[in-house]
């Protein structure tokens, strides 16, 4: 039986849904009857596009890509172990670095993955950003803090104290 390139919808950076096609990464531009695909690498004049299918199974058509267009083989597990990392630093409270340091241990497990896990340097960036989305800045000085009103009232109905002069 022939070696069939297996199609892979992994979410990227934007949060969107990119497809790994081949060791290329794609992100996709139009879907009516069929979906169509343009090379990640479009801005750096890549032509690389493929249609797929509604049901993203199999490619109807292709074109090339440019000579200097990269190739990854593990673009998809790097992209699948970026996306867990973002993912995990959004929901949990625990440092960053431990986050990685967790990930990172896991992957190292399993020999024909360790070398590719990506570097802390790489993702270090979207991890704070993703927490920064998820969890609010805290005001500079305290009289910029907006308390709620119903949280200004205890539950007998009386005003709460928040600071005394």
């Amino acid at each position: 039986m022939a070696d069939v390139p297996e199609l892979h919808l992994v979410h990227n950076r934007c949060g969107d849904i990119s497809l790994v096609y081949e060791g290329r990464a794609y992100k996709l531009k139009r879907a009516a009857r069929k979906k169509y695909w343009r090379c990640s690498q479009d801005k750096e004049g890549c032509g690389g596009a493929i249609w797929t299918n509604l049901d993203v199974t199999s490619v109807i058509k292709r074109n090339d890509h440019i000579e200097s267009c990269p190739v990854d083989e593990h673009l998809v597990y790097k992209m699948e172990e970026k996306a867990v990392l973002t993912k995990r630093s959004a929901e949990e409270t625990k440092p960053i670095p431990a986050i990685y340091d967790e990930e990172a241990s896991a992957a190292s497990a399993e020999p024909s993955t360790s070398g590719y896990f990506p570097p802390f340097k790489r993702v270090k960036s979207a991890m704070y950003g993703h927490r920064a989305k998820r969890f609010p800045k805290l005001p500079n000085h305290r009289r910029d803090l907006q308390i709620p009103v119903p949280f200004r009232t205890t539950k007998a109905g009386d005003n709460f104290l928040l600071w005394q002069s």
